[in-house]
């Protein structure tokens, strides 16, 4: 009886084999990483930009709507803050008859009713006209806005009727009793 032995070599990858394969691998996955890291910060500005330019839509629609509705406009002594007065006939919004509209540097405040809404934009107010300074009766504001793409500027104008006009000689005739 003879004994055969079988010097056959089995199919498997030698350990070089296996080394450059991880290295090619790693090369892919880094280059994944990176591509996927690349991706994500772009669209974080992308959404972060977005953001601001609907904030800026929100609150520009929103100060034109209530400047429409308002009955009367006025300033504060360094146009900081101003207040929409509105009449008997027309609420603003909610149940009251006034809205006041608070610039800082960053941010807006829109407070109603004891309620309030911030804006997270930065503005700035450029400009503001009067019907007549000693009425202190806002007629136009020109806002500056700034955003990640740049400055946006917008006029927010109010059309007063004489009928208006007398009522704010009253409510400043008012004001001085009180």
């Amino acid at each position: 009886m003879s004994i055969k032995v079988f010097s056959r070599r089995s199919a498997a990858f030698t350990i070089i084999e296996m080394a450059i394969a991880m290295i090619i691998s790693s090369i892919v996955i880094s280059f994944c990483y990176y591509m996927y890291l690349f991706i994500n910060g772009f669209a974080e500005k992308y959404r972060t930009r977005n953001r601001a330019i609907d904030e800026y839509y929100l609150f520009s629609s929103t100060l034109q709507r209530d400047v429409d509705r308002a009955e009367l406009i006025k300033d504060t002594v360094d146009s900081s803050r101003f207040e929409l007065i509105g009449d008997e006939n027309r609420v603003l919004t909610g149940d009251e008859n006034r809205v006041s509209y608070f610039f800082g540097q960053n941010f807006v405040v829109r407070e109603n009713a004891g309620e309030q809404d911030t804006f997270r934009i930065g503005v700035a107010i450029e400009s503001v006209g009067f019907v007549h300074d000693s009425l202190n009766l806002v007629e136009k504001v020109v806002v500056q806005v700034d955003l990640d793409t740049g400055r946006v500027h917008f006029l927010v104008n109010k059309q007063y009727s004489a009928e208006q006009i007398m009522k704010a000689e009253e409510y400043k005739k008012d004001e001085q009793i009180n």
